[in-house]
């Protein structure tokens, strides 16, 4: 193993426990960002400020579709939709990607 790896092997917890612990499978890939979980959020913070898919679509400059779609999962959002949403709702990108409140 090459020293840097292991000294990091070694070091002490870091931030990304937390994001560590929720890593999932995917093709093989460790993957941090759960787009069903994190589809499934978004679909709450809509609700929570009482817009449909159609009213959050318009706001932020896309197809109605688009929303149905991250928040089922079925499609990732880039940083900058992410940050549109954080700015909207007033949360984090945390929350937004990994439900870290």
């Amino acid at each position: 193993m090459a020293k840097g790896i292991e000294n990091r092997a070694r070091s002490p917890p870091t931030v990304f426990d937390f994001a560590t612990s929720q890593i999932q499978k995917h093709g093989g890939m460790k993957m941090y960002y759960d787009l069903v979980e994190s589809g499934k959020r978004i679909k709450a913070l809509r609700k929570e400020h009482g817009l449909t898919q159609e009213q959050l679509a318009e706001q932020l400059g896309v197809a109605a579709n688009t929303i149905a779609r991250i928040e089922t999962g079925n499609r990732g959002i880039s940083i900058d939709l992410a940050i549109e949403l954080v700015v909207r709702f007033d949360t984090t990108l945390d929350y937004i990607f990994l439900g870290r409140e």
